[in-house]
């Protein structure tokens, strides 16, 4: 697909394949096959209708298949992605330096449960590398930015989620970021992401309304596997209130193998991580690298978020509730002594981020001996909980 924008006035782009291997490749500049590196090919909803909806049937024998988007831009969609698989053979969506921006569930859209993605149905995984969600919301009671996959016997599914942006996104009541459930063999990957001033209206239901990310799984699971590492969880809200960062809840009948280590996160009570059954005993708590604190973005917190009757959110960068700031202008790039991209100059900070060499600018170079005492020192003031490597 070329560089540029598309719309369709009479409904999302539909289509119903047997299980093959389908690309979408955005980008391209028009010139031979060259692509740009900064520019996208855009899907616009306008909203006012959803942007693509895939149906795949007759998937009962063979390898997986799966359908590729790259570099593409979805936009004002109401549901920008929703993928059925009719089948009992998997099938991957696969996403990679994709955008999905202002995308929507309206409070009358009560069929859509993505307003980015939406796992409808079956034996489907999703990997989404290199990917940013910004501004998408989730007005109605069931719906959240990624959806993937329910809470009923016959999903077998997976959700690989690494190098990506979540910021900015909301939702009325379910998680704002994630909601993944199934059956047997779930398995998710959560790596160098960044989950941040993300926002749910109620906690209504308490369990699950959290504004970060949450991996809900129910008690038809025999095994769910998760492994989140290297990733922030900052300013995430829920009700107005802190502390909603990030949340797994497992089942009775789990016999899962969690990973969880180096995490950011805006304080020690920001995560709930639920056992019934003794499987995460084998995790040495000291081993996971938690830190606490502010990672120093270069977009401060947000002093509050509030919704509209309609749950749509607005940012206030002041108390006073003065001066609004957008899901767009959210930059959360690590501020850093020794300079750091901002897309068209190299800038230097006046502060350098705990996520970065553990605070310290010289930290790569330090000794083992040396390394240490940098995290006591951090350690003794409460914004580290365990030692790092």
């Amino acid at each position: 697909m070329k560089v540029g924008t598309y719309t369709k006035t009479d409904g999302a782009w539909t289509a119903t394949i047997n299980p093959c291997f389908v690309r979408f490749l955005g980008g391209y500049t028009g010139v031979s096959f060259n692509r740009s590196q900064t520019e996208y090919s855009v899907l616009d909803g306008e909203s006012a209708r959803g942007l693509v909806n895939l149906t795949v049937n007759n998937n009962t024998s063979g390898s997986s298949k799966s359908t590729l988007f790259d570099q593409i831009e979805f936009t004002r969609g109401k549901g920008a992605y929703k993928i059925s698989n009719n089948g009992t053979v998997n099938y991957w969506s696969q996403f990679n330096h994709c955008r999905f921006i202002d995308n929507v569930v309206t409070t009358s859209d009560t069929t859509i449960k993505g307003s980015a993605i939406e796992v409808a149905k079956g034996m489907s995984w999703l990997c989404v590398e290199n990917c940013e969600f910004r501004g998408n919301k989730a007005c109605s009671d069931n719906a959240t930015t990624i959806y993937a996959a329910d809470k009923v016997s016959d999903y077998h599914a997976g959700l690989n989620l690494t190098h990506s942006l979540f910021v900015g996104n909301s939702a009325k009541t379910r998680p704002c970021v994630a909601q993944f459930g199934g059956s047997v063999n779930n398995n998710v990957t959560v790596k160098s992401c960044t989950f941040a001033y993300n926002a749910v209206a109620t906690d209504a239901d308490s369990a699950a309304a959290h504004g970060g990310l949450v991996l809900d799984e129910d008690d038809y699971n025999q095994q769910f596997d998760w492994n989140v590492s290297d990733t922030i969880f900052y300013g995430n809200r829920c009700n107005g209130k802190t502390g909603t960062d990030y949340r797994v809840e497992k089942g009775s009948n789990v016999k899962g193998h969690p990973k969880p280590q180096y995490l950011l996160f805006e304080k020690a009570t920001a995560y709930v991580e639920e056992e019934t059954t003794s499987a995460y005993a084998d995790v040495d708590p000291n081993a996971r690298h938690y830190i606490f604190g502010d990672p120093l973005f270069v977009t401060p917190l947000p002093a509050a978020v509030e919704f509209d009757a309609n749950y749509n959110p607005t940012w206030y960068a002041d108390s006073a509730k003065t001066v609004t700031v957008s899901p767009a202008d959210m930059d959360v790039h690590l501020q850093s002594t020794k300079g750091r991209w901002n897309g068209s100059d190299w800038v230097i900070d006046a502060n350098y981020s705990p996520a970065i060499d553990a605070g310290c600018p010289d930290y790569y170079k330090m000794s083992g001996e040396e390394k240490e005492k940098v995290a006591a020192d951090k350690k003794a003031k409460g914004i580290l909980k365990y030692l790092p490597s």
